[in-house]
C-alpha cells in the first residue's frame, strides 16, 4: 500500500483494497512455499526408516486439508493460513487485516472447525 499511497484517494474502501492485497501477497507466498516443499519431497534421500504407505497417507491428507482451505471464504482462508501455515500471531493477523482480533478469532475457530468437519466426513 505504501507504493501507492497517492492513489489511495481513488479507491472507496481502503480497507477492502488491503484485505485483497493482504490476501493477493498471502496466495502468493503459499504458492511459493508449496514449491517449496514439493521440491523438498522430490529431492528427499531414501532412508531406512521410510514407511511410503504412512508418507502417502500424509501426503492425501495434506492435499484434501488444502483442498478443505481452498472452499472456505476469503477471511477464513486468510486468517486460517497466517495463523496455522505462516505462524503470524492473532494480533497480526488482526492488524494485516483490519479486522477485531475477537473477529480474527472467530474466523480462524469456524475455518477449524468446518475443516474439521468436512475432513471427518471424507475420512471418517
Amino acid at each position: 500500500m505504501w507504493d501507492i499511497r497517492d492513489k489511495l484517494d481513488t479507491y472507496q474502501s481502503i480497507e477492502a483494497l488491503a484485505v485483497t492485497i493482504t490476501k493477493n501477497r498471502s496466495l502468493d507466498w503459499l504458492k511459493r512455499q508449496q514449491s517449496q516443499v514439493s521440491e523438498y519431497h522430490l529431492n528427499r534421500t531414501e532412508s531406512a526408516y521410510r514407511n511410503p504407505e504412512k508418507e502417502l497417507e500424509e501426503y492425501d491428507a495434506v492435499n484434501c486439508i488444502r483442498q478443505l482451505i481452498d472452499q472456505l471464504p476469503p477471511l477464513q482462508q486468510i486468517t486460517i493460513r497466517m495463523k496455522d501455515i505462516e505462524g503470524y500471531e492473532l494480533a497480526e493477523i488482526a492488524e494485516i487485516t483490519g479486522a477485531a482480533i475477537e473477529t480474527v478469532r472467530v474466523n480462524l475457530s469456524r475455518a477449524r472447525k468446518k475443516i474439521r468437519e468436512q475432513y471427518l466426513a471424507i475420512n471418517g
